[in-house]
Parts: structure tokens; sequence; C-alpha cells
């Protein structure tokens, strides 16, 4: 309705009372509104013959359908779009408010019928705690973070077979014969678990240890350059008696609580990172020989009869299997991780096949998003290589085939690719995607990561007649990682390129979660069975219904064939006598050095017999793994555990730099050790 009032004004004086009178024209227009549909909203003309009940029900809608049938919606709303109701009256916004808010609400339990459904049914779910879910966690980006805000978690759950005290002889029921904890340090912050009471404990504790990025700075960019790592070290809590005088014993109490390290280990930052968390069961490093420890699977094989029943091989295998821990580690909150490089490399192969190769790869990781498959990868130079051209024989150093001891030739190969340092490619090329070395280029350099350490090992077993692949797929705690799968006697072997460690596809504490795809010298598979865990995989790679092979039918291998960008061979260097001492010296005393430094309250003496007797036991625990030859080890002591009470074990690890060896020492917790 629009009005306009024009005129004027005039006074009226009367007995001397003013009456303001105006005077003009008043100009009025009425529209009504318009529905939907176009249609006029305008009120239905009512007959004259209606009675005034039946006005008032065109009106009133209680009066029409009656106050239940005002609460009914699907009535209520026949009943507006019968009469249609003036949406200017005032007399009708109660009801259309009423009727357009109802409606809104059961278009909103339309929508949300399913996840309200889904909150009730949780709700109402059985708690279980001895079995708790984790929940889906968002990462944060940079800006949103300070020093303060970010930690480590770490739960540390359970460990398997941990060595005993040797003063033990049976595994009796009061546990009395260890007390382990586990230690876990990260640079200078260090967090314990409390002190169990068995060789197989369960702690289910949580640890927080916090996190501050260099120069506050956690964007992507420079937290995949961090290289700190995480230790988690077992120790076993020993109480001592310090009364001396056996009179006292009765009115004096005087003990001390000492720790000794039985093994550890550790696990990058980057790994926690990329990863988002990591879980499982991990094969703790630990020595082959403990002063003052035995072996508790030895222990129960000579309290159950065992040893009369294996023989001298299944007895080595159970040696073999050591000690385990069960944890879990995250990052709180999330940090939000590097994205991937997709940009397009040269290349030094045929178009058509990088375009194949994009196809091929794209439509496994559609079926499969959680498998891990590599047809082209990018080499030093920046350019793309198909995988298969990586895969060569190559001769090993002649050395490790001739020599001696408990292990053999393939287990001596393995664990010299095992001792070439570890360096992620985030670390060497920070920013830049992942890159393959030949072995060649690996040897130069003398670290690599994951796949430079599968390659190589890979090439060595072809050479020495093993038929060998090399494995892609996903591991604790490496995530997506590069073994190799090697047949001995048609039995299958997973390597860990890293450890050096072989595990039957069986085995339950083998780290490899998931099998992705197998590469050879002329072709790669893919694995699309419905199960991609090892012990559940099909490893014959000429059933096409189970391996999908790259070059088939559809796109045939090369007519020319694939060039390997492997050398021929590889040039061993023997490293001189006086440069090895010259190490060694300088290693010794910057231990001895340090090792001063961190004990200020105490004066520390060295024992020149010592030192000389135990470094040359060192070489032979090269080539030791059994316990018969463990035990000679003992004997070669004797003399020296006769004189002195003595609580010590070797370390065996590259050697990368002063410092990363400055930091495995130390994270043993040797320097705290009382006395002199």
């Amino acid at each position: 309705m629009q009005d306009c009032v024009s005129g004027r004004e005039v006074l009226l004086v009367e007995d001397e009372k003013i009456t303001p009178l105006t005077e003009g024209t008043v100009n009025c227009s009425i529209a009504w509104a318009l529905g939907p549909d176009g249609t006029p909203l305008v009120p239905i003309e009512t007959k004259k013959t209606q009675s005034t009940m039946q006005a008032m029900k065109l009106a009133d809608p209680i009066s029409a359908i009656s106050s239940a049938g005002y609460l009914d919606m699907p009535r209520l709303v026949e009943w507006v779009n019968q009469n249609r109701p003036d949406p200017n009256d005032p007399a009708n916004s109660t009801t259309l408010h009423h009727v357009k808010n109802s409606m809104r609400e059961i278009q909103w339990c339309k929508r949300h019928a399913r996840a309200l459904g889904e909150a009730v049914k949780k709700f109402f779910e059985p708690r279980r705690p001895l079995r708790p879910e984790r929940r889906e966690r968002k990462a944060v980006t940079a800006p949103n973070l300070t020093s303060t805000d970010v930690k480590i978690l770490v739960n540390v759950i359970s460990a398997t077979h941990l060595p005993v005290r040797k003063e033990i002889k049976t595994l009796s029921e009061d546990f009395t014969y260890l007390r382990p904890f586990v230690e876990v340090s990260f640079r200078d912050a260090r967090r314990s678990t409390t002190a169990a009471a068995s060789y197989s404990p369960t702690w289910n504790e949580e640890v927080s240890i916090p996190f501050t990025a260099p120069n506050n700075d956690y964007s992507p960019s420079n937290l995949q350059t961090i290289d700190d790592i995480l230790y988690f070290n077992v120790f076993d809590q020993v109480q001592v008696d310090l009364v001396e005088d056996d009179r006292d014993r009765s009115t004096v109490v005087h003990h001390r609580l000492e720790r000794r390290w039985l093994g550890s280990i550790k696990i990058p930052f980057s790994t926690i990172y990329f990863n988002s968390k990591i879980e499982g069961v991990f094969r703790i490093n630990a020595p082959p020989v403990m002063l003052g420890y035995r072996s508790s699977r030895e222990l129960e094989r000579k309290t159950t009869g065992l040893p009369e029943i294996l023989n001298q091989e299944e007895q080595a295998a159970l040696e073999k299997e050591g000690s385990f821990l069960s944890l879990f580690a995250t990052i709180e909150p999330p940090l939000a991780p590097a994205e991937p490089i997709k940009e397009q490399f040269e290349s030094r192969e045929d178009p058509a096949l990088i375009r194949y190769a994009q196809d091929w790869q794209s439509s496994l990781e559609k079926s499969f998003p959680k498998r891990s498959f590599v047809s082209v990868v990018v080499d030093i130079q920046g350019q793309s290589v198909f995988v298969s051209r990586y895969v060569k024989k190559i001769a090993p150093p002649q050395e490790l085939l001739a020599g001696e001891g408990d292990f053999s030739k393939f287990e001596r190969v393995a664990r010299f690719v095992a001792n070439i340092p570890f360096v992620s490619d985030n670390l060497a090329f920070p920013g830049v995607c992942d890159i393959w070395s030949t072995c060649d280029q690996f040897m130069t350099m003398l670290a690599g990561d994951e796949e430079e350490h599968a390659v190589l090992l890979c090439n060595y077993f072809l050479h020495m007649g093993l038929h060998t692949y090399l494995l892609m797929g996903r591991a604790i705690p490496e995530g997506d990682t590069a073994y190799v799968l090697a047949f001995e006697d048609e039995e299958p072997k997973i390597w860990n390129p890293f450890t050096g460690v072989s595990y039957k596809v069986s085995d339950p504490f083998c780290p490899l979660l998931s099998v992705g795809c197998l590469i050879d010298g002329s072709n790669v598979y893919a694995n699309v069975q419905a199960y991609d865990e090892p012990y559940r995989v099909d490893f014959d790679v000429k059933n096409s219904s189970k391996w999908k092979p790259f070059f088939s039918s559809k796109f045939p291998y090369p007519s020319a064939g694939l060039a390997s960008v492997q050398p021929a061979a590889l040039e061993y260097e023997e490293t001189s006598e006086d440069k090895r001492l010259e190490i060694q010296e300088r290693i010794e005393k910057k231990i001895r050095d340090k090792l001063m430094e961190w004990r200020p309250r105490y004066v520390t003496r060295w024992n020149r017999h010592c030192q000389i007797k135990f470094r040359e036991l060192l070489p032979k625990l090269e080539t030791s793994r059994t316990s018969s030859n463990n035990q000679k080890h003992q004997e070669y002591l004797k003399t020296l555990l006769d004189q002195h009470q003595v609580c010590g074990f070797p370390l065996n690890m590259p050697l990368t730099t002063m410092q990363a060896l400055l930091d495995e020492v130390h994270s043993t917790g040797v320097h705290l050790t009382p006395g002199e």
C-alpha cells in the first residue's frame, strides 16, 4: 500500500483557542503479494450468503480444524493452501510463522535424520575401556601453533622376552628376576614408565614430550628437514645393597637403585611426522652379549627341556627372535604434512610408456588406495626412469661370500648393506621429490634411504643366484618403504635392508604390513589380490588374476629392451689399517671426554686392562650369534669378571657423524652409573 498526502495547514482561532486544520488530497494504492507460481495472494471472495461461522472458519484455522488439527502440520498446511490467508494481515502472522518454522524443522530433520540416528546409536553403544577407538584428527597449520602447543605423545604398551639376570636359574613365580622400565627421550627431554616385574611386562602408560620446531617455524618445509631421533630405551632397575657390615643388616637398610641398559628402539621424528602416527610391535635392538644377563628364551627352553628336542639350527633360530616392544606414538596436534610434488619431469623413456604408466598406476591407486605402487621414478638428474632399470645383478665384495662364522653368506651381505648409513631424501634433498640413486652413486655418497638400500641388496642377491624381487609396500615404522623378497629353496623370505634381518612370510613380528607391488629387471607386478598382508599373499606373479603386470598384451615389452641404469660392476676399496686406527682412537678419546663431562659428580677412572680385553672381543662378536659362542666370550672375560663387578654391553651402529655416536651412547644412560 502506498500513500501520498499533499495540502496546506490552516489555523482557526475561536475564543483564543487555536485549532489546526489540514486540507488537501490523499492518494492510496493497494497491491497483493504473489505466490511461488505467480498467483496473487488475494483472499477468496466470500459469498454474501455465508454464515458467520463459515466466515470464521475461513479466517481462523482453530475454528476450521480445531486445536488438535492446528498441531497436525499436514492438516494445517492443507488449510493454508485451500484458504490462502493474507500474509499482510497481522491476524495471520502467527499461523503463517508457525507453518514456516515447522516446515524448516521438517526439512532439517530429513537432512540430518541419518546423522542423528548414528549419534543416538553411538550414544547407547556399550563402552569398552579396554579397547578404545582412536578418532581421526585434523592437521593444524603453522600459523595456528605456538611452541607450547605441540607435544609428542607416546603410549608404551608392553614388551616380550626381555633378557633376565644371570643369577636367576629358573623362572619362578616371585618375579624378582627383572624390573624393566622404558625411558623415552627426545633431544634433552626424558620421560619414563614405572618399573614392572616380569621379563614380558605390561605397562600401558602414556608419556608426553614437548616439541619445539627450529626457529618456531612449523611450516612443512622446515619440519621435513628435522633429523632428531626419538629413543625408546629399555632398562632394568637393580637394587644394590650398600650395607658393608653384616652385623648391621638387622638394623640398617642402605640401598641404591641402578639402571642397566637392555636395548633400544630408534624412530626418526620425520617418520612420525610423515605418517601422522606409528603403532605396532617393534624389535628391540639389543647386543648379542650382555654381561650379567641371559636370554629368557634360553632359560625357558632349559626349564621345559626343549634343548633335547630342538636341533642346533632350530635353537639358533629361537635365539635370533629377540625381544619386542609394543608402542604407539603420535604428534599432538597433528602437523600438516608437505604437499606431494606433482610436477612433470623430463624423461628418457618413450612418451607412450610414461602415459601408460600414469594411467596404469592411477587406476590401481583408485582400486587399492592404501597400497604402494611404483612404476616410474626420478633419478638424481631429475629425469623420469622406469623402475625396472634399477634391478640388475651386481657382485658384492668377495670377502662377504667367503667369510666364516655363524652367519650365512646372505646374512653377511645383508648386514653389509644395513651398515651403510641411512639418510632420508627429505634431509639430503629438502623440498624435492623422492630421488632414486644408482648403486654406484649410493656407494659414493655412502648414504641413502629405503630405495637405495633395498635396490643394492636385491642386486646382490640376484648375483648370488637367488630368485629376488624388489618389494614396495608399507611397514612399521617406515610407512611407504622398499623391502626385498628372495626365494631360498622355493621358500619366500622378506628381508629388511635397514636391519639385515630376514622374516618368513608367516612371521607375526615381520614389520612389513602391506605388499603393494614386486619389481624385477623386466617388469612390475601389482598386487590385485583381496589381501595385502604378507602371510595372506600368494607370491606367484604368473597368476594374472592375483598380479597385474605392467607389460602385457595391452602394452607389450619394448622390442629394444630396457637398458639398466646400473653400472657393470662396483669397485670396492679396502680401508687402510692406519685409517681405521685413527678413527678408532678419535672415537675412544671423544667418548672418554664426554663420559667425564656427563658425570661431574663422580670421579671416572679408566681401566686399561679392561679396555684391551674388550677391544679384542669386539671383532669376534661380528661373526657370532649362538649361545655357545656367547658362552665362550663370557669365559674369555672370566678373569676380568672375577676381579671386578662388571655390567656392560657392546654397541653397533653405522658411523655417520661423531654427534650421532655420542647421542647413541648418551641415550643408554651409562654415564648415570654411580661410583668410579
